[in-house]
């Protein structure tokens, strides 16, 4: 559906242009390497029964003393955008899978109502789509 695919993709544009905070630690490799270390945010290596990628999110393990949220949101980012590459995923799609363990205050309070607001807007426009 060209028309969808046209309003996702302008969306997506969008989302870069007026937040490039959530984006810019993609140039600066060792910033997301330490949040891969965390494994904060997996992708696993085989897919569900569904054929789908399985993209596994735990906010638990993010400690904010060390990581900023902005990295955090970018290598989320980073990891889509890999799996949007694969055919089987484009055609399958992608199960998330949110493991709340572990989360709590000091957590929540490093998030602010706009960075949930601009999460959810990113997963509404690269996941659900």
């Amino acid at each position: 559906d060209c028309e969808v695919a046209s309003e996702i993709l302008g969306n997506y544009n969008l989302l870069m242009w007026d937040l490039p905070q959530y984006y810019s630690s993609s140039l600066l490799p060792d910033d997301i390497q330490r949040v891969f270390d965390e494994k904060i945010h997996t992708v696993l290596p085989f897919r569900d029964k569904y054929g789908r990628r399985v993209f596994l999110w735990r906010p638990g393990k993010w400690n904010p003393a060390s990581i900023n949220f902005t990295d955090c949101y970018c290598a989320m980012y980073m990891l889509c955008e890999m799996i949007a590459l694969e055919s089987e995923t484009q055609i399958n799609g992608c199960t998330v899978v949110c493991d709340g363990g572990g989360i709590g205050f000091k957590q929540l309070s490093s998030m602010g109502i706009e960075d949930i607001r601009n999460c959810a807007n990113f997963i509404q426009v690269h996941i659900v789509h």
